[in-house]
C-alpha cells in the first residue's frame, strides 16, 4: 500500500451484502472509495451513491487496476472470488473478499499461494482476536467442545435461494475453527436440499 493517510478502495459487487459494506466504509476515517463495479450498471450507480465513490463501472479489472486504488473489497458470488482476488494480487493491491475463496480445495490453495499473507480476514475481527488471545495461552483451560453459529441478519433473496443449495460449504467457518482451536481433522456436514426435499450428507469435504 501507499504510505498515505487515505486508503483508496475499489468495491466490487453491489448485491445484497454489497449494499451494506459501502455504508460501513463511508463511516471509516482514512478510507476513500474510488470505484464501484458491478455488471449491472444500475447497481454500480447505486453503489457509487451509497459509498460516495468517484466512479461506477461495469468492468471489474478497470476498477481493480485504478492507479489510486490500494485495496479491493470483493462482495460477489462465490464462483467469482478466486478470479477477482487473483486480479487484485497480480495488480499489487490488497484484497479483502467475502468467504469462501472457492469451493475447491486445490484452487483455494493456488490462490492462497499468490499472496504473501496466508490468513483470512475474519481472524482480524476484534472479538475473534480477543478469543484467540485467551485460548492460545490456555487461559480458558482445556477446551472440550467448539461450536460456531453463522447466519445472516435478514433472509436471503429468492434468486440466492434458487442458486444456493451448498450453504454448508459456503458458510462453514473452518478457518475460524483452525485459528481458535487448532487444525481440523475431519469435517461433517448434514443439510437438506429444499428444492428436492431430500437429506444428504457430506462426510468428507474435499
Amino acid at each position: 500500500m501507499k504510505s498515505t493517510s487515505t486508503i483508496g478502495v475499489a468495491f466490487r459487487g453491489v448485491g445484497r451484502l454489497g449494499e451494506t459494506h459501502p455504508r460501513s466504509l463511508t463511516g471509516s476515517s482514512g478510507v476513500q472509495v474510488l470505484a464501484v463495479a458491478d455488471p449491472n450498471g444500475e447497481a454500480a450507480e447505486r453503489g457509487k451513491v451509497v459509498a460516495n465513490a468517484e466512479a461506477a463501472l461495469k468492468d471489474n479489472e478497470k476498477a481493480i487496476t485504478h492507479p489510486g486504488v490500494d485495496a479491493v473489497i470483493i462482495v460477489t458470488p462465490t464462483e467469482t472470488h478466486a478470479q477477482l482476488i487473483e486480479i487484485a494480487v497480480q495488480a499489487g493491491k490488497a484484497a479483502f473478499s467475502e468467504k469462501p475463496i472457492t469451493l475447491d480445495v486445490a484452487e483455494t490453495s493456488r490462490v492462497v499461494g499468490l499472496v504473501q499473507e496466508k490468513r483470512f480476514m475474519r481472524r482480524f475481527d476484534p472479538g475473534y482476536s480477543r478469543a484467540n488471545a485467551k485460548i492460545a495461552p490456555g487461559e480458558l483451560g482445556k477446551l472440550e467442545t467448539f461450536r460456531a453459529l453463522s447466519r445472516d441478519m435478514n433472509p436471503p433473496a429468492l434468486n440466492l435461494l434458487l442458486s444456493s443449495d451448498v450453504l454448508c460449504l459456503d458458510m462453514a467457518d473452518l478457518d475460524l475453527a483452525r485459528f481458535l482451536v487448532g487444525e481440523v481433522e475431519e469435517a461433517v456436514a448434514v443439510t437438506k436440499s429444499w428444492r428436492e426435499n431430500r437429506p444428504f450428507k457430506v462426510s468428507e469435504i474435499q
